[in-house]
């Protein structure tokens, strides 16, 4: 068979009346695809440089933002306990909330 991939020997099968035949390159059913090489660390470096939260001005809001999501976390403006449930809510109530 790897006589009859080099062109060159096709005459001599010829001559002794054998069909030439070619390997047929099957891929697998689930076949790996082999991915070409670059330089990850180079592309992450770029991404984290150009990303969002590489500006100070973002990052500080950010902190700003999930310090008062957790403060409001913390108070129950929808309670539901009967005893406790006075509406409407007054404004008084809700400033001093």
């Amino acid at each position: 068979m790897k006589q009859m991939l080099d062109p060159s020997c096709h005459d001599r099968f010829i001559k002794m009346k054998v069909p030439v035949r070619f390997n047929k390159r099957t891929a697998p059913y689930f076949g790996v695809v082999r991915c070409p090489k670059y330089k990850f660390a180079d592309y992450q470096n770029d991404i984290l440089h150009v990303h969002w939260c590489s500006d100070s001005d973002m990052e500080s809001m950010t902190r700003i933002f999930s310090k008062k999501c957790i403060e409001y976390q913390q108070h129950r403006y929808m309670n539901t306990k009967k005893s406790l449930l006075k509406l409407p809510n007054e404004l008084a109530d809700m400033k001093a909330k």
